[in-house]
């Protein structure tokens, strides 16, 4: 059965719970600020979402995990920094003719092309052992049904507001395939 089906007024509920969800969302913002994974205001901001739609659940939930909040953006900075010393040693390797600081420099190349392969393409985790971990936080709701039970249904949302390429807000696409594009290239 589709909601449509079974829901009264299902244009009027529908438009209702939207307003909610945008106007709960932009409480969050205005109030809470800023939620970086692992923060203080991320939990706040959870914290704010459960109390909000505690009454339509019957059970609510809070579990807490590590997280690595930097993530994301340090495979570019690790990769950045090997580009880097690939690029001196290979001229180091050309002005004083040292063999090896050419395979030293192919080495940093080939690490930095798996680094990119496996973060991104695999999405595997490489480099976030090395990073300072947080304890962020779930938050999930049990709603019981009436009746028979035939289907489950899960929604999920992130609470915190994660880090964003600044490149995407500055130029949008003209801007952001170039910054992608001429490092490759490079």
């Amino acid at each position: 059965m589709k909601a449509r089906d079974s829901v009264s007024r299902y244009e009027s509920r529908l438009r209702e719970y939207t307003n909610f969800s945008r106007r709960t969302i932009a409480d969050i913002c205005r109030n809470i600020g800023g939620r970086p994974a692992g923060s203080e205001e991320e939990l706040k901001a959870q914290q704010y979402m459960a109390e909000k739609v505690g009454d339509a659940a019957d059970e609510v939930h809070t579990e807490e995990f590590t997280v690595s909040p930097y993530a994301l953006f340090s495979e570019m900075q690790a990769g950045g920094f090997l580009c880097i010393a690939a690029m001196l040693l290979f001229h180091l390797s050309r002005i004083f003719s040292i063999p090896a600081l050419m395979w030293a420099a192919l080495c940093c190349v080939v690490f930095e092309a798996v680094l990119i392969i496996v973060e991104f393409l695999f999405y595997r985790q490489m480099t976030d052992w090395l990073l300072p971990k947080k304890t962020s936080h779930n938050v999930y709701m049990i709603r019981r049904p009436e009746g028979e039970v035939k289907r489950r249904i899960i929604m999920g949302g992130h609470a915190d507001s994660s880090w964003e390429w600044r490149y995407t807000h500055m130029g949008g696409k003209n801007l952001m395939i170039p910054s992608l594009a001429i490092p490759i290239v490079g």
